[in-house]
């Protein structure tokens, strides 16, 4: 599933995240981030309108990769991905933004 799908069908499934837990809600977050961080094609050029670097092409998109595309530190992008609750609704809506619709 697509982040952007997932943060634009949140409201459908409010009733489901609010039965479940904050660490359940914030592990299902971080395997959706890893899960499409990994999904990037390995000759993506552009990760929207960041420019990955040539000896990187052909391999997996990294979380120093990622976050500096989206503008956080490597860190705080990998906290997401293990779950740890330091996230803002801002960097969820610039991460799910499609390349397409990317400044």
């Amino acid at each position: 599933m697509a982040l952007h799908a997932f943060v634009a069908d949140f409201p459908s499934d409010a009733h489901e995240f609010a039965q479940a837990g904050e660490d359940a809600r914030l592990g299902r977050l971080a395997e959706v981030l890893r899960d499409l961080r990994l999904a990037i094609p390995l000759q993506a050029t552009y990760l929207g309108s960041f420019i990955r670097l040539k000896n990187r092409v052909g391999k997996v998109v990294s979380q120093e990769e990622f976050a500096e595309a989206i503008g956080v530190s490597r860190c705080w992008y990998g906290m997401l991905e293990s779950a740890l609750p330091h996230f803002s609704h801002l960097i969820l809506k610039t991460i799910s933004t499609p390349p397409s619709e990317a400044p």
